[in-house]
């Protein structure tokens, strides 16, 4: 299965399904299916859990704070349904917060949408890379599929 490694909190953002668009300066120009969000090991972006768009949405989901997010670990499965130029579209700015807050949908970006997102409780640790990556999914999470 292919992977992809995010920064907390925005890994468990999209296993609580409230990002639904991860954002980035490129685009697979030949893979749409099924992915693995993996949470990375770092830590630079953690105090964003405290800003209010993020706190309001992790708490409710059982997060006390930063240290309670998973790290080197695959938090969820989704479909990348499509790749969406931000040059080409317009984001409304009553579009839900994980458009706006969760994610830069400023010029020459890919704004990649995430469909079909099931969470693993508990995550399953792996180790992260750059880019798509593969994963060796164990047969219950293809079972997911």
């Amino acid at each position: 299965m292919k992977a992809i490694t995010l920064h907390q909190p925005f890994a468990t953002l999209v296993s609580i399904g409230a990002k639904k668009y991860e954002t980035r300066t490129w685009a697979p120009e030949d893979y749409r299916g099924p992915l693995a969000i993996h949470a990375g090991k770092k830590t630079d972006e953690l105090p964003l859990f405290w800003d209010e768009s993020f706190c309001e949405v992790l708490q409710p989901a059982g997060y006390e704070g930063p240290e309670t997010l998973p790290l080197g670990a695959v938090v969820c499965i989704a479909t990348l349904a499509e790749c969406i130029s931000t040059n080409h579209t317009q984001f409304p700015e009553d579009s839900p917060k994980d458009w706006l807050a969760f994610g830069d949908f400023g010029p020459d970006r890919w704004a990649w949408k995430l469909t079909n997102i099931k969470r693993l409780d508990p995550p399953i640790p792996a180790r992260g890379y750059q880019n798509l990556w593969d994963w060796d999914a164990p047969p219950e999470v293809l079972a997911l599929l």
